[in-house]
């Protein structure tokens, strides 16, 4: 764990990958007093020589090569910069565009000087470089990458965040130098604005945090018990109607590992609607939405039947299979067990492919920049062929609901809140269906009478509506609770692909490299499941009607529940904005969970929620 980094000249230097879209490349998490630094282009890594373990810098970039040797042409007359030309000149170069340089300690105050100069032209490098204050930190996400709890995504008070893998000294990712991360910034920094703040100067003393908290085995535990009362608080303030149910939905994304960094794990919203052909939309009938206790998967009654046919052929496979196995080891005992004896075949599924995936989100978003490159950078430089395309509203719905067996998706945020990506304003040729029918811009349901700004709102009313504000807890437990895996995952017919999963895999112990890669890009292709918020079934949100004054009681047209905010119109808000709306403030502006005096609201008022419900990994 601690190889992976090292101190120099009060600095903490980690090796790590900024994830950006489909791409995670090399990158160095520096800690610094005051601020947390990412920078793309560099590595750091532990060469061992003769003369003993070596700190070796490497970049990608040939600007940033440059810098470096123009700081030590400055110096050419110290020892340490002699040495170290003639220590990088016998090393291979790991990229052919780059270069490597070793860093030792400092040993003198020449060196020492030298090397500050170094550090701050390195932290003043421009592009490819994000800085984040310390004391503006609000809360640090756990997030996978491939499969393993090695991410970390910073966001800070104004919304902004960046998101990083962390890899250990052999380039591996590993959830070790992430929890060092954690710890580092949690613990032995101050941080006045974050969610940690009350926890830290009240409930743990620096003794307890640094030698062990009774009932906390480690740092680890301390971490998921803040988490767990930050998402209690949450789900306080939802259930009370202090923020909306999209705001809910998108920090339940966040507290998932969802992260709009990252296509592979984009947040994901349900289908609301299930009428997307009348003229007109009544919002106070159930019968034009979906029914949200059921995944898409299980909505359409044919489809879903030769789910269950899949599902059952691959237990009895596996049933069998495990079958002989106990036949064979009562025969042969400890000679077979000497053999292996893993049961080979996949587990059983219902759906081979996932609800979200990074194919899904570029589908959906293929109109706008850089989603488009992205997207025909998937296709292997041109579009996807014109009939598999994001065409229109109503046929994706039809697909997803009932009609492919290879599409249950869901949906993604900005079909609540940016027009923009339903709108082919940079002109872009998609080509024609085999229809003879042009792909230009999404074609909407009649009710939002071609104005694709109107089909957001519309759509954003009808999450927000009574009947969506108190069902929404069924898909919750499905995506992000109690059905989503085990036997309950089994009986709601949620079950998908075991790439899907967490723990299900590890690519650090695939020794064949073929191999590896091919079930690296399987999990990305895929997609993959949110983790786990809740253990126990969610409880729904109780809405009163809404009444108009001055109506004699006579119930509202519009029966929707929403929080302070949603008066805006989110037609003006784009897929930009999102991270910056939601920072964890109630309608009244304050902190989650903090009344106006600061003191906690959960000691104030009676909880609706059991906290026992919620149990964070």
């Amino acid at each position: 764990m601690y190889c992976s980094f090292s101190i120099i000249i009060n600095l903490i230097m980690f090796c790590c990958r900024r994830i950006d879209g489909l791409e995670a490349e090399p990158a160095l998490l520096v800690v610094t007093p005051k601020n947390v630094h990412i920078i793309k282009g560099f590595e750091f890594h532990l060469v061992i020589s003769k003369k003993g373990t070596q700190r070796v810098l490497e970049w990608t970039n040939a600007q940033q090569k440059k810098m470096f040797v123009d700081e030590k042409e400055n110096h050419q007359s110290t020892q340490w910069a002699r040495s170290s030309t003639r220590a990088a000149s016998t090393q291979s170069n790991r990229f052919s565009k780059g270069g490597r340089q070793c860093f030792p300690t400092a040993k003198n105050e020449e060196e020492s000087m030298l090397l500050e100069s170094i550090y701050a032209t390195l932290l003043s490098t421009d592009g490819a470089y994000t800085v984040f204050p310390i004391e503006d930190i609000f809360i640090i996400y756990r997030h996978r990458y491939q499969l393993k709890d090695s991410g970390l995504e910073i966001k800070d008070t104004s919304g902004m965040s960046m998101l990083f893998a962390c890899s250990d000294a052999n380039g591996l990712g590993t959830p070790d130098t992430a929890v060092a991360i954690l710890k580092k910034l949690i613990f032995e920094h101050h941080l006045p604005n974050s969610i940690y703040h009350k926890y830290i100067s009240s409930r743990f003393t620096n003794f307890q945090l640094q030698a062990g908290i009774p009932g906390y085995r480690n740092f680890e535990q301390v971490y998921a018990y803040m988490m767990s009362q930050y998402a209690h608080e949450v789900t306080k303030s939802w259930s009370r109607g202090e923020i909306s149910n999209f705001e809910y939905l998108m920090h339940l994304n966040y507290l998932g590992g969802r992260s709009f960094h990252d296509l592979t794990q984009y947040p994901v919203f349900p289908w609301i609607l299930s009428d997307y052909t009348s003229d007109t939309l009544d919002l106070t009938d159930p019968t034009v939405y979906r029914d949200l206790s059921k995944p898409m998967g299980a909505l359409g009654d044919k489809r879903l039947q030769q789910f269950t046919e899949r599902y059952r052929t691959m237990e009895e496979f596996v049933q069998e299979e495990e079958k002989i196995q106990r036949d064979l080891m009562e025969q042969d005992g400890d000679d077979y067990e000497d053999m292996g004896n893993a049961v080979t075949s996949p587990p059983p599924f219902y759906y081979g492919t996932h609800y979200s995936c990074s194919g899904y989100v570029l589908n959906y978003l293929m109109r706008m920049q850089p989603f488009t490159k992205l997207a025909v950078d998937l296709q292997g430089g041109h579009f996807d062929v014109a009939d598999r395309l994001f065409l229109s509203v109503e046929g994706s719905w039809n697909s997803a609901s009932k009609e492919n067996l290879q599409d249950v998706r869901e949906l993604i945020p900005e079909f609540f809140s940016c027009p923009d990506f339903l709108v082919n304003s940079n002109g872009f040729d998609f080509g024609y269906t085999q229809k003879c029918e042009q792909v230009d811009n999404v074609v909407l349901p009649r009710w939002a009478h071609g104005d694709h700004t109107e089909f957001i709102n519309k759509h954003r009313e009808a999450l927000e509506s009574k009947f969506v504000s108190e069902n929404l807890h069924k898909w919750i437990d499905l995506s992000f609770g109690n059905k989503q895996r085990g036997d309950l995952s089994v009986d709601a017919f949620n079950v998908f692909i075991h790439l899907t999963y967490a723990g299900e895999v590890d690519v650090d112990m695939i020794d064949d490299p073929v191999l590896r890669i091919a079930t690296i890009s399987q999990i990305d292709n895929f997609g993959q499941t949110p983790t786990r918020i809740f253990h126990k079934p969610h409880l729904g949100r109780v809405v009163p009607d809404i009444y108009r004054v001055g109506s004699k009681s006579t119930p509202s047209i519009t029966a929707s529940f929403r929080s302070a905010d949603s008066t805006q119109s989110v037609g003006s808000l784009s897929s930009a904005m999102m991270d910056a709306d939601l920072r964890g403030t109630s309608s009244k502006g304050q902190s989650l969970g903090q009344s106006q005096s600061g003191d906690s609201v959960l000691g104030l008022s009676t909880s609706t929620v059991d906290s026992n419900t919620l149990l964070w990994h």
